[in-house]
């Protein structure tokens, strides 16, 4: 696992999320903030996102 820093969709200011080594399907970003909002409402989520709409700055 680790630590990706940048901007993502629907958030307006620098953010941080996490990306899961899957072998097979290499780097999955996953966003807990933002499935947090979404289960407190009583929402289904996906826990793994579309990689293209998050744009890193820095990772580590």
């Amino acid at each position: 696992m680790k630590l990706v820093q940048g901007y993502a969709p629907g958030i307006r200011q620098y953010h941080a999320w996490n990306e899961v080594y899957l072998e097979g399907k290499g780097w999955i970003t996953m966003d807990v903030t933002t499935d947090a909002q979404y289960i407190r409402a009583g929402l289904a989520v996906n826990p793994w996102k579309d990689r293209s709409l998050y744009r890193a700055a820095a990772s580590f």
